[in-house]
């Protein structure tokens, strides 16, 4: 997610609301993105925040 993007991540949460929870390849979630976003993305951690988002980081199990 685009850090400071509001209305971008409010029409694509729209569109597909299990955004809020998604995951990247890293384990971080887009609230982890929109607090590490600090100021400039304050409006977006609130969004998601208000959707449900908790998680930040999600521990990524790989096949042995």
């Amino acid at each position: 997610m685009s850090l400071g993007k509001s209305d971008l991540v409010k029409a694509w949460v729209g569109q597909y609301p299990n955004l809020v929870h998604m995951i990247g390849p890293h384990g971080y979630t887009a609230l982890h993105h929109a607090i590490n976003g600090k100021e400039n993305a304050l409006e977006v951690k609130e969004f998601l925040e208000s959707k449900g988002a908790k998680e930040t980081l999600v521990k990524l199990k790989f096949p042995s």
